[in-house]
């Protein structure tokens, strides 16, 4: 999505995708894959493949790697980039007639939130820590809860 993050005059270059990350990953509980049905696995491959073509748009990830560089709040900005992605992936999904589970938003969104923390690190803008993840993914679900 051309523009979906970008302000005017951000000249950031993008940044490649990591190879490790081009693949969506299965949700894990307690560090085992999760017991889901392939359908359920479908559309959560599809939820993160989608979100992360959006991430991959040269625009996008100029915007995104200048919105880390200009924060004050890193943490705060990935929240809001997770959650601006996420609604867009999920808008297509609703316009396709197509109905995402909660628990697909929520481990699809938390790898989306890892994947632009993930971005945020290689670009030099900020390294997160675990701490900064979680009050991250917190954010992120309530900004998500508030938009609703």
């Amino acid at each position: 999505m051309a523009g979906i993050l970008s302000r005017p005059g951000e000249e950031s270059p993008p940044q490649p995708m990591p190879a490790e990350q081009a693949e969506p990953q299965a949700p894990e509980v307690d560090g085992e894959e999760s017991n889901v049905s392939p359908e359920e696995q479908e559309l959560y491959d599809k939820f993160v493949t989608r979100a992360l073509d959006v991430i991959d748009e040269p625009k996008t990830m100029k915007a995104i790697i200048g919105r880390f560089k200009e924060s004050d709040d890193p943490t705060a900005t990935l929240a809001q980039l997770t959650v601006m992605i996420v609604e867009r992936v999920v808008g297509a999904a609703e316009k396709a007639g197509q109905e995402l589970d909660g628990a697909i938003l929520l481990q699809g969104g938390t790898e989306i939130l890892e994947i632009i923390a993930d971005i945020a690190t290689r670009s030099g803008a900020h390294d997160f820590s675990e701490e900064e993840m979680e009050r991250a993914t917190y954010q992120a679900v309530d900004l998500y809860r508030d938009n609703k």
